[in-house]
């Protein structure tokens, strides 16, 4: 039933937990449905029998050895799962994923359309006050929303993306703000 959903309205929400964001991923998976009409998949980086049994949405397992809470040498946690997730949800359903962080919250319904075609489409992180891109120890993206078209192009930007983050010292969101910083956004 879900597969149905997710082509009607063309690409696949994704998230991922643990434990520890068991309540809020509840929240986000109810809001998902009352805005999109569809539940999210979630990736499961830790979570209790008693959680998993708790979701309606399709689970993905993705957990490992708790390392996604390490923190790299800047002092932000080293999130290096959503390459990889990414890429699983895009081989299982054959659709593009929009991956967004649990603690988000939808207002209005989304559509593939808005990201204008690309293979991937990021948001920008909040400034808070000016900086230069010097000055953002973890990047200038915000990879808590991110879309990746399914096609060659994005997953071969996923797999770099994956293999840098499989180094162990830099955050998913730095590596990604690394990868992009000299593009120069529409033609």
């Amino acid at each position: 039933m879900e597969r149905e959903r997710f082509e009607a309205q063309g690409f696949v929400v994704l998230i991922c937990c643990d434990s520890n964001f068991f309540e809020l991923a509840q929240v986000f998976e109810r809001n998902l449905l009352r805005v999109q009409g569809s539940y999210p998949v979630v990736g499961d980086l830790g979570l209790t029998e008693a959680q998993r049994a708790a979701f309606r949405s399709e689970l993905i397992d993705l957990r490992c050895d708790g390392s996604f809470r390490e923190m790299c040498e800047a002092g932000y946690i080293l999130a290096t799962h959503k390459p990889a997730a990414i890429r699983e949800v895009i081989r299982r359903f054959g659709l593009p994923c929009l991956a967004l962080d649990a603690d988000m919250l939808l207002t209005a319904r989304l559509h593939p359309a808005e990201c204008g075609g690309a293979d991937i489409a990021v948001t920008p992180r909040m400034r808070r006050r000016a900086k230069r891109f010097e000055d953002h120890r973890n990047g200038f993206l915000n990879a808590g929303f991110f879309y990746a078209a399914a096609t060659p192009e994005a997953d071969a930007f996923l797999v770099d993306w994956q293999r840098r983050c499989e180094a162990g010292d830099k955050s998913d969101q730095l590596i990604l703000s690394e990868m992009t910083q000299d593009w120069k956004g529409d033609p």
